[in-house]
């Protein structure tokens, strides 16, 4: 992987193509055990805004290969936002009974 300033990309992609709220995308690949015992695959996206964007930096973002999903709100910390994230949500059946807290 190339090494850059993210910093300085997130400044040139809004000066050059007009972008705003622009991330750096982290994803991890992980096995979840549910209460129900069964182990669901979770790819758990993680959104780093950069330094510039205060409280609003860092924001979760997981999804089960069942279709459920969880977030937070986005936080001045990566440990806020993965401690707000409503890991519970990873629970369901996949069906949208659940759309409200789902929609993401």
């Amino acid at each position: 992987m190339a090494d850059f300033d993210s910093d300085e990309v997130r400044e040139k992609l809004a000066q050059y193509a007009g972008l705003h709220e622009i991330a750096e995308v982290t994803t991890f690949r992980a096995y979840k055990r549910r209460r129900d015992e069964q182990t669901t695959s979770v790819t758990v996206e993680i959104f780093d805004h950069g330094a510039a964007a205060g409280d609003l930096r860092w924001f979760v973002r997981a999804r089960d290969e069942l279709g459920n999903q969880a977030a937070c709100n986005p936080d001045q910390t990566l440990d806020l936002a993965l401690l707000s994230t409503h890991w519970n949500e990873l629970e369901g059946d996949g069906t949208p009974d659940q759309a409200d807290s789902r929609t993401l």
